[in-house]
């Protein structure tokens, strides 16, 4: 295993923007050589909300083969923060640094060192020497860094849905870094310039702060266990209390590639099922279910449950999971730079009406660790918003994120087609 092996998916998206002769090499020394101080003290990390948004920061940068300094106390974990092991913070986090990409590990409090960028939780002293400083907060449901040179105490105490958005927020600014590295040598300068400039300031909601909170997850179905479902299991995973029961149906084994991205996955299991490994790491009560979903299986697994959540790159799987009519869909993909998800329930646009043609492409996808995240966290809460009854409106039904230009989502609704063979097979069945 190396490191080049371990982000080479990565590296296939990072070459949209340089010329085709930039070697490999160039590429890894602008993520590893990029320097990152993640920063907390006791009273802004006391909580389950901070810790979730600390640990999905570092998770995601160290994935994308960033230096990452720790600078905290080693507390007590407050709750589950898979796939990290039981007890201190700082030890587990750098238990599972030495099993993450090859060759990289998490450090401590390294002193004497200038570092790219600083993020502190909430109003964490920054005594590091930094070229830029970035302090993050959330609300239970928006996360949110500012450059304000002072900030304010860590707001959000236990929901940790706000805190993972702050934590790909964080992953984001540091993975911007690194590709202002490569300006000179992109196709288009400007353009590449203009995507990764720096945010001083952005608040990110992923739902309307009057959201009402859910932990009875109920029974589910994962339709893969890829990165956006491995994202969406690992926010999941962080409810207090939470509890639910369901099937990954899944049938490959993880690869070195998946290190990029993959939230939960250790080096040590890189060659093991996804299914089976997921549902150990994850904690809920979820069965693997070692098959690909097709009309074959889905009869042999005797339908699906009531809320399914899909993270297939492949659209006509899609189309099967929405033609067996669960009462809950939600879709979560990436594309590039951009991540994406929507919910489909019966009277609204379906699966197909949103994405009506196949693209049927085996080569290796490009994508890296925060692209990947942000899918799942938005697929993720769709599903809770559904469990809480608070009606979604339609005109929020899709969701699209450029992930290094959070500022801007769009939103909107899926428009049902009129000659979707998928609606059309619903009709079909209504009148039967």
């Amino acid at each position: 295993m190396s490191l080049r092996e371990a982000l080479d998916r990565t590296l296939l998206l990072m070459r949209d923007e340089v010329h085709a002769d930039v070697p490999d090499a160039v590429l890894v020394e602008a993520l590893t050589g990029t320097r990152i101080a993640l920063i907390a003290d006791q009273t802004n990390l006391a909580s389950h909300a901070a810790q979730t948004a600390f640990v999905t920061a570092a998770i995601l940068m160290a994935r994308s083969g960033h230096q990452v300094h720790l600078f905290a106390p080693n507390i007590k974990l407050v709750g589950a923060q898979p796939p990290l092991t039981e007890g201190p913070l700082l030890d587990a986090l750098l238990d599972l640094g030495r099993d993450m990409l090859p060759g990289l590990k998490f450090e401590c409090a390294s002193t004497g060192l200038h570092f790219d960028l600083a993020l502190a939780l909430g109003d964490s002293p920054i005594a590091a020497r930094t070229n830029r400083i970035l302090r993050l907060n959330a609300d239970a449901w928006a996360g949110m860094h500012t450059a304000d040179p002072v900030g304010e105490v860590w707001r959000t105490p236990w929901w940790p849905f706000g805190a993972m958005a702050a934590g790909a927020l964080a992953a984001g600014e540091a993975f911007k870094t690194a590709m202002h590295k490569l300006i000179p040598l992109a196709r288009n300068p400007n353009a590449t310039a203009e995507l990764f400039a720096p945010t001083e300031f952005v608040r990110f909601a992923l739902a309307p702060d009057d959201t009402p909170y859910a932990s009875d997850l109920g029974r589910f179905d994962c339709v893969s266990g890829g990165a956006i479902v491995d994202a969406a299991l690992y926010a999941l995973a962080r409810i207090p209390a939470v509890r639910g029961s369901g099937r990954i149906i899944e049938p490959d084994s993880y690869a070195i590639s998946n290190l990029n991205r993959y939230v939960t996955l250790r080096r040590s299991r890189a060659q093991l099922p996804k299914a089976r490994t997921l549902a150990e790491v994850i904690g809920l009560r979820l069965t693997p279910i070692a098959e690909r979903l097709d009309l074959s299986s889905l009869t042999a697994l005797g339908g699906l449950n009531p809320r399914v959540i899909v993270g297939v790159d492949d659209i006509p799987t899609r189309w099967t999971v929405q033609r067996a009519m669960p009462p809950f869909l939600a879709i979560g993909a990436t594309t590039h730079w951009s991540a994406m998800a929507s919910y489909h329930r019966p009277g609204l646009g379906c699966a197909q009406c949103l994405h009506p043609i196949d693209d049927p492409n085996d080569a290796p996808i490009p994508t890296t660790a925060c692209v990947s995240f942000w899918a799942g966290l938005l697929t993720a809460t769709y599903l809770l918003r559904d469990i809480a009854e608070r009606s979604t409106s339609p005109h929020e039904q899709q969701i699209y994120l450029t992930s290094f230009r959070p500022e801007h989502p769009y939103r909107a609704a899926v428009l049902p087609r009129p000659s979707c063979p998928t609606c059309a097979s619903f009709e079909a069945r209504k009148i039967a």
